[in-house]
Protein backbone atom coordinates (compact mmCIF):
# COMPACT_ATOMS: atom_id res chain seq x y z
CA UNK A 1 0.00 0.00 0.00
CA UNK A 2 1.41 3.41 -1.23
CA UNK A 3 1.82 5.73 2.13
CA UNK A 4 1.23 9.16 -0.37
CA UNK A 5 -1.96 7.67 -1.94
CA UNK A 6 -5.45 6.31 -1.36
CA UNK A 7 -6.90 4.07 -3.96
CA UNK A 8 -9.62 2.48 -1.71
CA UNK A 9 -13.19 4.12 -1.31
CA UNK A 10 -13.19 4.89 2.33
CA UNK A 11 -14.75 6.74 5.07
CA UNK A 12 -12.97 9.23 7.96
CA UNK A 13 -13.46 8.75 11.63
CA UNK A 14 -12.24 11.15 13.82
CA UNK A 15 -11.77 8.94 17.11
CA UNK A 16 -11.60 11.76 20.78
CA UNK A 17 -11.81 10.76 23.80
CA UNK A 18 -16.04 12.06 24.09
CA UNK A 19 -16.64 11.76 20.61
CA UNK A 20 -16.98 9.51 17.48
CA UNK A 21 -17.47 11.42 14.29
CA UNK A 22 -17.69 9.67 10.50
CA UNK A 23 -18.01 11.71 7.34
CA UNK A 24 -17.95 9.72 4.23
CA UNK A 25 -17.23 12.23 0.73
CA UNK A 26 -17.77 11.10 -2.71
CA UNK A 27 -17.42 13.10 -5.98
CA UNK A 28 -20.33 14.40 -8.21
CA UNK A 29 -18.58 14.56 -11.56
CA UNK A 30 -15.51 17.24 -10.78
CA UNK A 31 -17.22 18.27 -7.16
CA UNK A 32 -17.39 16.81 -3.96
CA UNK A 33 -19.71 15.77 -2.25
CA UNK A 34 -20.91 14.70 1.39
CA UNK A 35 -22.43 11.05 0.97
CA UNK A 36 -23.15 10.53 4.64
CA UNK A 37 -21.96 11.65 8.12
CA UNK A 38 -22.81 9.94 11.76
CA UNK A 39 -21.41 10.94 15.76
CA UNK A 40 -21.99 9.18 18.74
CA UNK A 41 -21.23 10.54 22.18
CA UNK A 42 -18.38 8.53 23.97
CA UNK A 43 -19.15 8.37 27.84
CA UNK A 44 -16.49 9.39 29.98
CA UNK A 45 -13.57 6.55 30.56
CA UNK A 46 -13.50 4.50 27.46
CA UNK A 47 -11.13 6.48 26.04
CA UNK A 48 -9.04 8.22 28.49
CA UNK A 49 -6.37 11.10 26.67
CA UNK A 50 -6.10 9.14 23.61
CA UNK A 51 -5.94 5.88 25.21
CA UNK A 52 -8.03 2.84 24.28
CA UNK A 53 -9.52 1.92 28.42
CA UNK A 54 -12.34 -0.68 26.79
CA UNK A 55 -11.74 -1.58 23.97
CA UNK A 56 -14.96 -3.73 23.78
CA UNK A 57 -17.47 -0.49 24.66
CA UNK A 58 -14.97 1.58 21.94
CA UNK A 59 -15.61 -0.80 18.87
CA UNK A 60 -19.66 -1.30 20.16
CA UNK A 61 -20.09 2.34 19.85
CA UNK A 62 -18.06 2.61 16.55
CA UNK A 63 -20.56 0.31 15.04
CA UNK A 64 -23.88 2.34 17.07
CA UNK A 65 -22.36 5.49 15.02
CA UNK A 66 -22.01 3.70 11.46
CA UNK A 67 -25.05 1.56 11.81
CA UNK A 68 -27.55 4.68 10.89
CA UNK A 69 -25.58 7.11 9.48
CA UNK A 70 -27.83 10.69 7.55
CA UNK A 71 -27.05 8.94 3.98
CA UNK A 72 -24.61 6.45 3.58
CA UNK A 73 -21.03 5.42 4.19
CA UNK A 74 -20.93 2.38 1.76
CA UNK A 75 -16.96 0.87 2.45
CA UNK A 76 -15.81 -0.87 5.66
CA UNK A 77 -12.20 0.72 4.60
CA UNK A 78 -11.78 3.52 6.88
CA UNK A 79 -9.31 6.43 7.63
CA UNK A 80 -8.82 6.99 11.17
CA UNK A 81 -7.35 9.69 13.62
CA UNK A 82 -4.81 9.34 15.99
CA UNK A 83 -4.46 11.02 18.88
CA UNK A 84 -2.54 13.90 18.81
CA UNK A 85 -1.34 13.90 22.51
CA UNK A 86 0.35 10.59 21.40
CA UNK A 87 2.15 12.56 18.44
CA UNK A 88 4.97 14.46 17.30
CA UNK A 89 6.38 16.39 14.24
CA UNK A 90 9.48 18.60 13.60
CA UNK A 91 11.12 20.47 10.86
CA UNK A 92 15.26 19.38 10.67
CA UNK A 93 17.95 20.51 8.52
CA UNK A 94 19.88 17.74 7.31
CA UNK A 95 23.33 18.18 5.28
CA UNK A 96 22.38 18.03 1.40
CA UNK A 97 25.46 15.25 0.42
CA UNK A 98 24.58 13.18 3.31
CA UNK A 99 21.34 12.24 1.46
CA UNK A 100 21.73 12.92 -1.49
CA UNK A 101 24.45 9.81 -1.41
CA UNK A 102 21.86 7.65 -0.50
CA UNK A 103 19.61 6.53 -3.29
CA UNK A 104 17.44 4.16 -1.43
CA UNK A 105 14.46 5.71 0.73
CA UNK A 106 15.46 3.03 3.26
CA UNK A 107 19.28 4.43 3.50
CA UNK A 108 18.06 8.07 3.41
CA UNK A 109 15.46 6.54 6.20
CA UNK A 110 18.78 5.51 8.06
CA UNK A 111 20.52 8.79 8.06
CA UNK A 112 17.35 11.10 9.16
CA UNK A 113 17.07 8.32 12.22
CA UNK A 114 20.91 8.82 13.06
CA UNK A 115 20.21 12.50 12.69
CA UNK A 116 17.21 12.73 15.06
CA UNK A 117 18.85 9.94 17.30
CA UNK A 118 21.84 12.92 18.17
CA UNK A 119 19.06 15.10 19.70
CA UNK A 120 17.37 12.32 22.01
CA UNK A 121 18.82 11.48 25.22
CA UNK A 122 17.15 8.02 25.29
CA UNK A 123 16.35 5.39 23.11
CA UNK A 124 12.88 5.59 21.44
CA UNK A 125 13.10 2.47 18.81
CA UNK A 126 9.13 1.94 20.10
CA UNK A 127 8.04 4.81 17.95
CA UNK A 128 7.21 4.93 14.76
CA UNK A 129 8.76 7.32 12.27
CA UNK A 130 7.58 8.75 8.66
CA UNK A 131 9.57 11.86 6.72
CA UNK A 132 8.97 13.58 3.80
CA UNK A 133 11.62 15.71 2.40
CA UNK A 134 10.29 19.55 1.59
CA UNK A 135 11.57 20.67 -1.75
CA UNK A 136 12.75 24.30 -2.48
CA UNK A 137 12.61 25.57 1.17
CA UNK A 138 15.83 26.16 2.81
CA UNK A 139 18.18 28.60 1.29
CA UNK A 140 21.39 27.14 2.37
CA UNK A 141 22.38 24.48 -0.65
CA UNK A 142 24.42 22.73 1.53
CA UNK A 143 21.32 21.99 3.62
CA UNK A 144 17.73 19.52 3.39
CA UNK A 145 14.58 20.44 5.04
CA UNK A 146 13.27 17.21 6.26
CA UNK A 147 9.41 17.02 8.00
CA UNK A 148 9.60 14.11 10.51
CA UNK A 149 6.63 12.86 12.73
CA UNK A 150 6.32 10.18 15.10
CA UNK A 151 3.77 8.22 16.78
CA UNK A 152 4.26 4.82 19.53
CA UNK A 153 3.84 2.10 18.06
CA UNK A 154 1.67 0.41 20.78
CA UNK A 155 -0.45 3.46 19.85
CA UNK A 156 -0.68 2.15 16.27
CA UNK A 157 -1.24 -1.35 17.51
CA UNK A 158 -3.99 0.11 19.99
CA UNK A 159 -5.80 1.99 17.38
CA UNK A 160 -5.41 -1.08 14.44
CA UNK A 161 -6.65 -3.52 17.40
CA UNK A 162 -9.82 -1.38 17.73
CA UNK A 163 -10.93 -0.91 14.33
CA UNK A 164 -10.26 -4.80 13.52
CA UNK A 165 -12.75 -5.29 16.51
CA UNK A 166 -15.37 -3.25 14.75
CA UNK A 167 -14.78 -5.43 11.93
CA UNK A 168 -13.49 -2.24 9.53
CA UNK A 169 -10.39 -2.49 6.89
CA UNK A 170 -8.10 0.55 7.63
CA UNK A 171 -6.81 2.50 4.63
CA UNK A 172 -4.49 4.64 6.79
CA UNK A 173 -3.90 6.52 10.26
CA UNK A 174 -3.52 9.95 10.05
CA UNK A 175 -2.55 12.60 12.99
CA UNK A 176 -5.29 14.95 13.17
CA UNK A 177 -2.82 18.30 12.40
CA UNK A 178 -2.73 16.69 8.96
CA UNK A 179 -6.38 16.26 8.29
CA UNK A 180 -7.31 19.47 9.64
CA UNK A 181 -4.95 20.73 7.31
CA UNK A 182 -6.61 18.92 4.36
CA UNK A 183 -10.36 20.09 4.91
CA UNK A 184 -9.03 24.13 5.35
CA UNK A 185 -6.81 24.76 3.01
CA UNK A 186 -6.62 24.35 -1.33
CA UNK A 187 -5.86 21.39 -3.06
CA UNK A 188 -3.23 18.63 -1.43
CA UNK A 189 0.15 18.39 -3.52
CA UNK A 190 1.76 16.39 -1.17
CA UNK A 191 0.15 13.98 2.14
CA UNK A 192 -0.22 11.19 3.46
CA UNK A 193 -1.24 9.32 6.40
CA UNK A 194 1.84 9.06 8.75
CA UNK A 195 1.31 5.15 9.74
CA UNK A 196 -0.08 3.05 7.20
CA UNK A 197 -0.49 -0.80 7.21
CA UNK A 198 2.70 -1.29 4.59
CA UNK A 199 5.46 0.28 7.10
CA UNK A 200 4.20 -0.98 10.56
CA UNK A 201 7.05 -2.42 10.98
CA UNK A 202 9.83 -0.07 10.92
CA UNK A 203 12.32 0.40 13.96
CA UNK A 204 12.17 4.61 14.20
CA UNK A 205 13.47 7.51 16.24
CA UNK A 206 11.82 10.42 17.81
CA UNK A 207 12.16 14.00 17.29
CA UNK A 208 14.62 16.11 19.64
CA UNK A 209 11.42 18.02 21.11
CA UNK A 210 9.89 14.61 22.26
CA UNK A 211 11.44 15.16 26.15
CA UNK A 212 10.05 18.78 26.16
CA UNK A 213 6.75 17.90 25.25
CA UNK A 214 6.42 14.73 26.90
CA UNK A 215 5.53 16.70 29.93
CA UNK A 216 3.97 19.77 29.24
CA UNK A 217 -21.12 -2.40 3.77
CA UNK A 218 -24.66 -1.81 3.88
CA UNK A 219 -26.87 1.23 2.40
CA UNK A 220 -29.28 2.33 5.05
CA UNK A 221 -32.55 4.57 4.23
CA UNK A 222 -32.22 7.43 6.60
CA UNK A 223 -35.15 9.33 5.92
CA UNK A 224 -36.95 8.52 9.17
CA UNK A 225 -33.31 9.81 10.99
CA UNK A 226 -33.84 13.81 10.37
CA UNK A 227 -33.05 14.97 13.47
CA UNK A 228 -30.69 14.02 16.42
CA UNK A 229 -28.93 16.16 19.36
CA UNK A 230 -25.42 16.89 18.75
CA UNK A 231 -23.90 14.44 21.44
CA UNK A 232 -20.62 16.75 21.64
CA UNK A 233 -20.43 20.36 21.07
CA UNK A 234 -16.56 20.56 21.26
CA UNK A 235 -14.53 17.75 19.87
CA UNK A 236 -11.41 17.01 21.85
CA UNK A 237 -8.15 17.65 20.22
CA UNK A 238 -4.97 18.24 21.67
CA UNK A 239 -1.45 18.94 19.81
CA UNK A 240 1.30 17.54 18.77
CA UNK A 241 1.56 17.02 14.97
CA UNK A 242 1.18 15.45 11.19
CA UNK A 243 2.45 16.42 7.98
CA UNK A 244 1.22 17.55 4.36
CA UNK A 245 2.35 19.27 2.11
CA UNK A 246 -0.75 21.25 0.65
CA UNK A 247 -0.62 24.33 -2.25
CA UNK A 248 -1.67 27.64 -0.73
CA UNK A 249 -0.22 31.59 -1.82
CA UNK A 250 3.46 30.84 -0.93
CA UNK A 251 3.22 33.94 1.00
CA UNK A 252 1.06 32.67 3.04
CA UNK A 253 1.92 31.77 6.94
CA UNK A 254 -0.87 30.70 9.17
CA UNK A 255 -1.53 29.86 12.93
CA UNK A 256 -4.38 27.19 13.06
CA UNK A 257 -5.89 27.01 16.60
CA UNK A 258 -7.97 23.84 16.59
CA UNK A 259 -10.48 24.34 19.80
CA UNK A 260 -11.75 21.04 21.35
CA UNK A 261 -13.33 19.88 24.28
CA UNK A 262 -10.91 18.21 25.88
CA UNK A 263 -7.35 19.46 23.81
CA UNK A 264 -6.37 22.11 22.23
CA UNK A 265 -4.15 22.13 18.99
CA UNK A 266 -1.70 24.91 17.63
CA UNK A 267 -0.30 24.30 14.40
CA UNK A 268 2.15 26.25 12.06
CA UNK A 269 1.57 26.63 8.48
CA UNK A 270 4.02 28.31 6.29
CA UNK A 271 5.71 27.48 2.97
CA UNK A 272 2.66 24.98 2.03
CA UNK A 273 3.19 22.58 5.22
CA UNK A 274 2.70 22.06 8.89
CA UNK A 275 6.38 22.96 10.02
CA UNK A 276 5.39 22.51 13.91
CA UNK A 277 2.58 22.03 16.18
CA UNK A 278 2.00 22.90 19.94
CA UNK A 279 -0.05 22.30 22.95
CA UNK A 280 -1.59 24.46 25.71
CA UNK A 281 -3.43 23.33 28.55
CA UNK A 282 -6.74 24.77 27.78
CA UNK A 283 -9.92 23.24 26.44
CA UNK A 284 -13.59 23.74 25.92
CA UNK A 285 -14.40 21.67 29.14
CA UNK A 286 -12.20 23.50 31.11
CA UNK A 287 -13.66 26.80 30.09
CA UNK A 288 -17.09 25.47 30.81
CA UNK A 289 -15.14 23.98 34.88
CA UNK A 290 -13.97 27.46 35.38
CA UNK A 291 -17.57 29.40 34.56
CA UNK A 292 -19.11 26.20 36.97
CA UNK A 293 -16.09 27.38 39.84
CA UNK A 294 -16.41 31.15 39.58
CA UNK A 295 -19.73 31.66 38.46
CA UNK A 296 -21.18 28.64 41.07
CA UNK A 297 -23.35 27.10 38.49
CA UNK A 298 -24.07 23.56 37.56
CA UNK A 299 -21.97 21.99 34.72
CA UNK A 300 -25.23 22.30 32.14
CA UNK A 301 -25.53 25.80 33.31
CA UNK A 302 -22.06 26.71 32.36
CA UNK A 303 -22.00 24.97 29.45
CA UNK A 304 -25.25 26.33 28.73
CA UNK A 305 -23.98 29.97 29.58
CA UNK A 306 -20.87 29.82 27.74
CA UNK A 307 -22.72 28.74 24.20
CA UNK A 308 -25.04 31.84 24.66
CA UNK A 309 -22.90 34.52 26.42
CA UNK A 310 -19.75 33.46 25.22
CA UNK A 311 -17.25 36.22 25.23
CA UNK A 312 -19.84 39.31 24.43
CA UNK A 313 -19.41 41.53 27.14
CA UNK A 314 -23.46 42.77 26.74
CA UNK A 315 -24.42 39.34 26.89
CA UNK A 316 -25.25 38.07 30.65
CA UNK A 317 -24.04 40.87 32.16
CA UNK A 318 -20.39 40.41 30.77
CA UNK A 319 -19.95 38.07 33.57
CA UNK A 320 -18.74 34.90 31.28
CA UNK A 321 -16.50 36.89 29.31
CA UNK A 322 -14.99 38.25 32.14
CA UNK A 323 -14.56 34.88 33.54
CA UNK A 324 -13.38 33.78 30.41
CA UNK A 325 -10.81 36.52 29.45
CA UNK A 326 -7.98 34.34 31.30
CA UNK A 327 -8.76 31.08 29.21
CA UNK A 328 -8.22 33.50 26.41
CA UNK A 329 -5.47 35.02 27.85
CA UNK A 330 -3.97 31.44 27.78
CA UNK A 331 -4.53 30.85 24.33
CA UNK A 332 -2.74 34.61 23.71
CA UNK A 333 -0.09 33.33 25.12
CA UNK A 334 0.17 29.95 23.58
CA UNK A 335 0.10 31.87 20.39
CA UNK A 336 3.06 34.40 21.50
CA UNK A 337 5.09 31.54 22.38
CA UNK A 338 4.88 29.80 18.62
CA UNK A 339 5.70 32.71 16.93
CA UNK A 340 9.04 33.13 19.50
CA UNK A 341 9.90 29.37 18.52
CA UNK A 342 8.98 30.31 14.82
CA UNK A 343 11.02 32.92 14.25
CA UNK A 344 14.36 31.85 16.52
CA UNK A 345 14.44 28.26 14.76
CA UNK A 346 13.64 28.70 11.43
CA UNK A 347 15.66 30.26 9.20
CA UNK A 348 13.79 32.02 6.67
CA UNK A 349 10.40 33.13 8.99
CA UNK A 350 7.45 34.99 7.73
CA UNK A 351 4.79 36.99 9.35
CA UNK A 352 1.86 35.68 10.54
CA UNK A 353 -0.81 36.52 8.37
CA UNK A 354 -3.95 35.18 9.99
CA UNK A 355 -4.91 33.20 12.67
CA UNK A 356 -7.31 30.38 11.44
CA UNK A 357 -9.98 28.92 14.25
CA UNK A 358 -11.53 25.34 13.98
CA UNK A 359 -12.89 22.79 16.42
CA UNK A 360 -16.12 23.24 18.17
CA UNK A 361 -14.45 26.02 20.37
CA UNK A 362 -14.28 28.00 17.11
CA UNK A 363 -18.23 28.65 17.80
CA UNK A 364 -17.72 30.75 20.79
CA UNK A 365 -19.10 33.78 20.69
CA UNK A 366 -16.93 36.84 20.08
CA UNK A 367 -13.56 34.87 19.93
CA UNK A 368 -12.16 36.21 16.91
CA UNK A 369 -12.64 40.22 18.10
CA UNK A 370 -10.76 39.40 21.52
CA UNK A 371 -8.34 37.10 20.45
CA UNK A 372 -7.42 39.55 17.77
CA UNK A 373 -6.87 42.49 20.40
CA UNK A 374 -4.50 40.34 22.49
CA UNK A 375 -2.34 39.14 19.57
CA UNK A 376 -2.77 41.58 16.73
CA UNK A 377 -3.02 38.85 14.45
CA UNK A 378 -5.81 39.04 12.06
CA UNK A 379 -8.47 36.08 13.20
CA UNK A 380 -10.86 34.37 11.24
CA UNK A 381 -13.13 31.20 11.27
CA UNK A 382 -11.75 28.17 9.02
CA UNK A 383 -14.46 26.26 6.66
CA UNK A 384 -14.85 22.90 6.82
CA UNK A 385 -16.50 22.76 3.77
CA UNK A 386 -13.97 24.20 1.86
CA UNK A 387 -13.69 21.45 -0.60
CA UNK A 388 -17.29 20.45 -0.54
CA UNK A 389 -18.54 22.23 -3.97
CA UNK A 390 -21.91 20.98 -4.41
CA UNK A 391 -24.02 20.81 -1.32
CA UNK A 392 -27.58 20.68 -3.72
CA UNK A 393 -26.66 16.91 -4.40
CA UNK A 394 -25.00 15.99 -1.02
CA UNK A 395 -25.50 16.01 2.22
CA UNK A 396 -25.09 19.44 4.29
CA UNK A 397 -23.77 18.81 7.86
CA UNK A 398 -25.75 21.04 10.07
CA UNK A 399 -23.38 24.74 10.22
CA UNK A 400 -23.65 24.72 14.08
CA UNK A 401 -21.82 21.18 13.34
CA UNK A 402 -19.58 21.69 11.14
CA UNK A 403 -16.67 22.82 13.45
CA UNK A 404 -16.57 19.69 15.01
CA UNK A 405 -16.48 17.88 12.12
CA UNK A 406 -13.65 19.09 10.67
CA UNK A 407 -11.34 16.26 11.39
CA UNK A 408 -13.45 13.90 10.09
CA UNK A 409 -14.04 15.93 6.84
CA UNK A 410 -10.37 16.03 6.38
CA UNK A 411 -9.91 12.37 7.02
CA UNK A 412 -12.85 11.79 4.48
CA UNK A 413 -10.70 13.88 1.81
CA UNK A 414 -7.60 11.87 1.78
CA UNK A 415 -7.29 10.54 -1.36
CA UNK A 416 -9.82 12.12 -3.80
CA UNK A 417 -8.47 15.99 -3.55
Amino acid sequence: MSLFSNNFESFGLDISDLSLKAVAVGRSGNKQIVRGWNETAVPEGIIDKGNITDEEKAATLINKCLTKPRGRLGTNHVVVSLPETKSFIKLIHIEREKLENKKKKEDQHEVIAEHLAKHVPVSVEDLQLDWLIAPGIHKDDSKVDVLVGAVPKTVIRQYSSLIKKAHLIPVAFEIEAQSIVRALFPKVSIGGALISQSNLGSKLHVPSFLKKKKKDEKKIDNKKKDKEESTVEHPGIRPLSAFGNMIQKKTDTHIIIDLGATRTSLILWADNMIKFTASPQISGLHMTKVLEEKMKLTTKDAEKTKRICGLDPKKCKGKPAKVLDQSIDEIAAAVAEMVSFYESHFPETKSIDSIMLCGGGAHLINIEDILFNKTTIPVSIGNPYFHISDKKKGLVIPQAKQQSFTTAVGLALRGII
